[in-house]
This record gives structure tokens, sequence and C-alpha cells, in this order.
């Protein structure tokens, strides 16, 4: 019978596990992780008069990494954004490392229009 996946939105939710199943019958009712930030990226697209750089931050974790592929391949894909920097930190749920504080202070040196926070 059917999988009803409620309260995830990891992508290999469906893509793995789901597709694993003898009858791949799943339903999810969130939105997948690679999916999060495409409508807010395409709105701000939208309302800006040029070409908006994009620093791309995301916490060490399988679930931020579908989020920021996803974020990325959104960017990609619209002529008004370019993606100006991809960082990784270390921690999720902690304080921040002497070397995270490092590498977002590099992204933020950059002075991107729009900054995404995968966490």
């Amino acid at each position: 019978g059917p999988v009803i996946a409620w309260g995830g939105a990891a992508d290999e939710i469906f893509d793995v596990n789901c597709a694993a199943l003898p009858n791949k019958n799943c339903f999810g009712f969130f939105t997948v992780g690679s999916k999060y930030m495409t409508s807010g990226l395409m709105a701000v697209e939208g309302k800006i008069a040029a070409n908006a750089t994009v620093a791309l931050i995301a916490n060490s974790n399988a679930f931020s990494a579908s989020v920021a592929a996803g974020a990325k391949t959104t960017i990609a894909a619209q002529p008004g954004l370019t993606l100006q920097s991809e960082s990784t930190i270390s921690v999720k749920g902690l304080p921040l490392t002497p070397a995270d504080k490092t590498t977002i202070k590099a992204a933020m040196d950059k002075n991107p229009d729009i900054v995404v926070i995968a966490g």
C-alpha cells in the first residue's frame, strides 16, 4: 500500500527510500529540500533591476546540502542571479566555531546582494 511521509522534506526520502519500495507508492506533504529556496529566489530576482550576486552558506549535513544544491540550480537558471560564493560551515545547532566565523566573513566581505542560508 501507499506510504505517507509527513514531517520529512529531505530529497532522499523520495529519491532513494521511496524509490526502493516495491510499489514506489510514496506521498509527501512538505516541499522537498531542494525546492525550499526556489520561490524566494525567484521573487527577489523579480524585484531587482540589475544582476544580483548571491552568497550561499550551508550547514554541514545532508538536508542542508540538498537545500543548497537546489538553490544553486535555481540561481543558475535565473538570468538575474549569479552565484558569487558557496560556503559550508561545520556546525548545526551549536555556536559557530572560529573557522565558521572566518568562512562567513569571507563570503560577506565579497558584499553579496543576497545571502542564502541553508541550515
